[in-house]
């Protein structure tokens, strides 16, 4: 597996976290302004040395700052997604049909557990909200209004909090 530093989107985020200026961060590490410019383009990075530092300043690890735990995130999203697929894969009904609830009670189960682990996924939320909306379609009426509920709530984080179109 390949790591990809992109530490220029990381300090840009953590700078704008916080709400502060390129020239705090300047002052903090006693550097020029052009120099926190450059890494935030992604026309050079910091010396190693100062690393430790700019992690303090932001509050986080080295780690964070070199997205090292942004890959173990990946990795761990796509073992999730990769389960849930291997769960919910369309089986043949013995009718030539597809079986479209095939394990839905262990896929929602599993994005459930996603969505608390992962609390701004927002492929986790729209995946639950709809694997909800399908089982409302086969269970009696006081159950459905509880799943479709449930599915509406989510949906509406997503749009409040989201903004990229795609999910929204």
């Amino acid at each position: 597996m390949k790591m990809e530093i992109q530490i220029n989107k990381k300090l840009k985020e953590l700078r704008r976290k916080k709400g502060n200026t390129q020239e705090e961060l300047c002052k903090y590490l006693d550097i020029s302004v052009q120099a926190v410019s450059k890494w935030e383009c992604g026309d050079g990075l910091p010396d190693i040395s100062l690393l430790p530092k700019i992690a303090a300043f932001y509050g986080v690890s080295v780690d964070t700052l070199l997205g090292v735990d942004e890959d173990a995130k990946n990795i761990r999203i796509q073992k999730i997604t990769d389960k849930y697929n291997e769960l919910r894969r369309c089986q043949p009904n013995p009718d030539g049909g597809l079986v479209l609830d095939h394990c839905i009670d262990e896929g929602i189960e599993l994005i459930r557990e996603a969505v608390k682990e992962f609390p701004n996924e927002w492929f986790f939320l729209q995946l639950l909200a709809s694997d909800l909306w399908w089982k409302s379609k086969s269970v009696c009426d006081s159950e459905k209004m509880v799943l479709l509920t449930e599915a509406e709530q989510l949906c509406e984080r997503i749009m409040n909090n989201c903004t990229e179109n795609r999910w929204r």
